[in-house]
């Protein structure tokens, strides 16, 4: 039904429309009736009318004045007008001045039906066009958004996309913010695809940043859910992310990340969403499952000092085959902190290969053949973890692993393994000897010969060369060093002598041995 109200001056004429058109028929209901354009005013302040009939020769205000003024204050309400032959030119004018038509009077039946049903018609169209455009225009007002969250724009050509999208403006600065999925690729605990729990926390957010005013949120690429907010001087964005990420945890089960950028204006935000980003990227360092303001990084990711990893593989590798536990995972505690976002991804896998360099080594100087370390195991658990924390805690509970096998193997005689120990630390150098071994175990030269045998069925100087050759083989498959940096890394200053002996032990010299080595 479309609401009528009629005003007519004439009591007969007016009585007259009222009964002989059959309103409800068509699809039409008076709402209201009135003598002059002031009443028919009164009763448009008091309820919406969709179509109005009105007389242009009224007292106190005509039909002119009251289109003008349903224009100006009621812009969605369609004018008819009616006039007689000699006001034809006052038609002319209500029709510049936006009514919908005019009507010579007498009115006939048929032609006022004709007339309001093109009128509907029109209402009906305008209609379906503000539904468009208030579902079209959060879209292209996100869409903006997107835009400024990935570049900076232009105030004044900003200014003009705002305008014609009717985007209102943010009362104060805006935040960036980036929401990480933390199990994303693994939500095994949960009914959710990864795609519809991305969207649940799109909406969770949606609904706890609605109340600040300012702001937006949008699905990202793979794990990410994107937002731009305002920020008051309450802080009262930062909060709401925390409400968001203890939401999502209650209700869906899920854990999140969350980045927060510093406060830009709205044409700078994108350099809100960057820091956003590091703030989120920071996590990998200090841990998932927080909200991260940029603000309060106390190291930020661009600016972490990098330590010098070779020397630490040194010594990690040095304590590793003394079989100290104790100040293995000290150096992993001191190491960490130092490590900045460019080396956190490979530091930990690094400090893997040290231990099965470690491994290999102990296993050869212990002779038994038993594998101390799974390093592939160790290696594929730490790409897994996403954060440095959880990497590092694998490492220390590998170290704990190898240094319990180490201690367990050594105390069935506690001498012999203190011999092991030492010439595996020191077999690179090339004047180790028997006697320089029996000081350090208080033994004399002649006895710990004899002793050493007993207890490793060859003499010290076979021990130390085949300790020696079988290092040489895993340097010459795992690395790319020329035979005599080999020879001397292993403890043998004449590089032919090493390559004489080397032919000896394995048929093959260390050359022909990396060739095929690497082929199988």
């Amino acid at each position: 039904m479309y609401s009528i109200l009629i005003a007519e001056d004439d009591a007969i004429i007016l009585k007259g429309l009222v009964r002989n058109v059959p309103w409800e028929q068509e699809g039409f209901t008076i709402v209201g009736t009135a003598a002059d354009g002031e009443l028919a005013l009164q009763v448009l302040e008091n309820q919406p009318v969709d179509i109005v009939l009105s007389d242009i020769s009224m007292p106190f205000m005509d039909g002119l004045e009251l289109t003008r003024q349903i224009k100006q204050r009621f812009k969605d309400t369609v004018v008819i007008l009616f006039t007689g032959f000699e006001k034809f030119e006052y038609a002319k004018e209500a029709v510049h001045l936006g009514a919908f038509d005019f009507l010579l009077k007498p009115v006939e039946c048929g032609q006022l039906l004709v007339c309001l049903h093109a009128a509907a018609k029109e209402i009906d169209q305008k209609r379906r066009s503000v539904r468009r455009e208030r579902t079209s225009l959060p879209l292209l007002r996100q869409h903006l958004c997107i835009e400024l969250f990935l570049k900076p724009m232009d105030k004044k050509l900003l200014d003009d996309r705002m305008q014609l999208i009717q985007m209102p403006a943010p009362a104060y600065p805006l935040r960036g913010a980036v929401i990480a999925l933390d199990d994303y690729d693994n939500a095994e605990y949960m009914v959710l695809t990864p795609e519809q729990l991305r969207f649940c926390v799109a909406n969770i957010a949606g609904e706890k940043l609605a109340p600040l005013g300012f702001a937006y949120v949008w699905e990202g690429e793979g794990d990410l859910v994107n937002c731009i907010v305002q920020e008051n001087e309450t802080q009262a964005a930062y909060k709401a992310f925390s409400d968001i990420r203890q939401t999502v945890l209650l209700s869906l089960g899920a854990k999140i990340s969350i980045g927060l950028g510093g406060c830009e204006s709205l044409n700078r935000v994108s350099a809100s969403a960057r820091q956003a980003q590091r703030a989120l990227n920071a996590q990998v360092l200090t841990g998932r499952g927080q909200v991260t303001c940029w603000e309060t990084l106390e190291i930020r990711p661009d600016e972490s000092i990098e330590p010098d990893i070779k020397d630490v593989e040194a010594r990690f590798y040095e304590l590793l085959l003394r079989g100290s536990e104790a100040e293995s995972i000290r150096l992993l505690a001191d190491l960490r902190p130092q490590i900045g976002l460019e080396l956190a991804s490979v530091t930990a896998v690094r400090l893997a290969s040290v231990m099965d360099r470690a491994a290999a080594t102990l296993r050869a100087g212990l002779l038994d053949g038993v594998p101390m370390l799974d390093s592939d195991g160790l290696v594929q658990g730490l790409l897994k973890q996403k954060t440095l924390p959880a990497q590092f805690e694998l490492l220390e509970n590998a170290v704990k692993d190898l240094c319990s096998q180490l201690m367990e193997r050594r105390q069935k005689d506690p001498v012999n393994e203190q011999l092991l120990a030492y010439i595996l630390a020191h077999f690179h150098e090339e004047s180790l000897s028997l006697p320089q071994v029996a000081r350090q175990v208080h033994l004399s030269p002649v006895y710990l010969s004899t002793y050493f045998k007993q207890k490793n069925g060859m003499l010290f100087s076979e021990y130390l060369t085949k300790l020696r050759l079988e290092k040489a083989c895993q340097l010459l498959l795992e690395g790319n060093g020329k035979t005599y940096e080999v020879a001397m890394e292993v403890g043998f200053s004449n590089p032919q002598y090493f390559s004489v002996l080397f032919k000896k032990h394995f048929g093959l010299s260390p050359g022909a041995y990396r060739i095929q080595g690497k082929r199988n």
